[in-house]
């Protein structure tokens, strides 16, 4: 018995030192990986930190420029620059541009618009001031004459286009947009492309008013319709609007606001029986008007002025109201055909940004008929 203890024991020592070498071989294969992951990591490292530096750009043209390559905004590189690729399962595999390569990379498909895409397609898009005698193989601004327009360094410009440099702040895609002259639709893009939720731009106080607007309006012929500016001057009209609401025409371009109007001019406040809840329907959108152009616009110096020279706007204007046009009913007493009751829709003008669309349709067919009497009555003499 004590032998046979003695062979087992024998017996689980052996067991217990091969177990024990498995363990030692298996932490070696482990600490091999290790090391391996963490070289190539610091591989990364160092290519990374190596390649924005100015003489290690993409967009650098300085080597070969002289050799006529043709495109300024090629990425012909150097076949020892190293170029990051995708990571994949957080190691950041890389490949040399030359025509050999380091190792095989794992590409994953793009979408269908990206931040960095769309502003290396606006860059091309913007046509560079060019010295007499000098010539640029290429259309489009270079990649550090955006990064000077717009503050930033041409390093972190450069990974933006090449999908690196992490989410723009506001401020700076404000400083982007400008630097590429994009219009609102580009600005637009650009912030939701960026994560970013578009910021409203300060609207011109009087935008120009397209033909194809005034068709629009002259289309509606039973129907009143006016395009105001952010300042709330009449700029367009059609005959409806002429018979119904006024004599636009005949009224300097001076006198046609209509907050004036509303406010200053006795006559036209008798006609509307429900003064008080359209003075404070125009206010409180009038309010969102200012704030979107600005405290040094036009619109902010006509409140300025209104709450000055006129009370009751003062009064309306003090209790703070906001609220977007939307619609509703407008009634009036016409000295021709008596009492009209009208409903208004108010739209936004999307090919002159800051115009505003009132059109008002007759609530009821005794309403329309009045309408159309007074479009189709002979003009009064001036």
């Amino acid at each position: 018995m004590v032998e046979r203890g003695v062979d087992d024991g024998i017996a689980i020592a052996g067991a217990l030192r091969q177990a024990l070498q498995v363990c030692k071989v298996a932490m070696q294969h482990v600490g091999a990986l290790a090391l391996q992951r963490r070289a190539l990591c610091r591989i990364a490292g160092e290519a990374e930190n190596r390649v924005p530096r100015p003489e290690k750009l993409v967009d650098d043209r300085a080597p070969y420029e002289a050799r006529g390559t043709g495109d300024e905004n090629a990425h012909d590189e150097s076949p020892f620059v190293v170029r990051m690729g995708p990571i994949v399962q957080g190691v950041p595999f890389m490949q040399k541009t030359g025509p050999h390569t380091v190792m095989s990379t794992n590409t994953l498909p793009q979408p269908t618009e990206s931040l960095a895409g769309f502003l290396r397609e606006r860059r091309a898009r913007v046509q560079p001031e060019i010295s007499a005698g000098r010539r640029r193989r290429t259309p489009g601004l270079r990649r550090e004459e955006v990064a000077a327009r717009a503050h930033v360094s041409v390093v972190w410009y450069t990974w933006l286009e090449q999908g690196r440099g992490g989410l723009p702040s506001v401020e700076t895609l404000d400083r982007l947009a400008r630097a590429l002259e994009l219009d609102a639709a580009g600005r637009e893009m650009l912030f939701l492309l960026a994560g970013r939720q578009p910021q409203h731009m300060p609207l011109p106080s009087r935008p120009a008013v397209p033909e194809s607007l005034q068709r629009v309006l002259d289309a509606m012929p039973a129907s009143p319709a006016i395009v105001k500016t952010p300042t709330w001057d009449i700029v367009a009209w059609n005959a409806a609007a002429a018979a119904v609401l006024g004599d636009y025409g005949a009224r300097p371009a001076s006198e046609r606001n209509l907050l004036r109007m509303l406010f200053q001019d006795a006559e036209r406040r008798t006609a509307l029986p429900d003064w008080e809840d359209t003075a404070r329907w125009a206010v409180a959108v009038f309010r969102i008007d200012v704030a979107r152009c600005g405290a040094n616009s036009e619109a902010a110096a006509l409140a300025a002025d209104l709450q000055a020279s006129t009370v009751d706007f003062g009064r309306i204007w003090n209790d703070s109201g906001v609220r977007h046009p939307g619609s509703g009913l407008k009634r009036l007493i016409h000295p021709d055909v008596g009492a009209l009751t009208l409903q208004f829709t108010s739209f936004d003008v999307s090919e002159a940004e800051g115009l505003g669309m009132l059109v008002f349709t007759p609530a009821a067919a005794q309403d329309r008929r009045k309408v159309e009497r007074l479009v189709h009555a002979p003009a009064a003499p001036r």
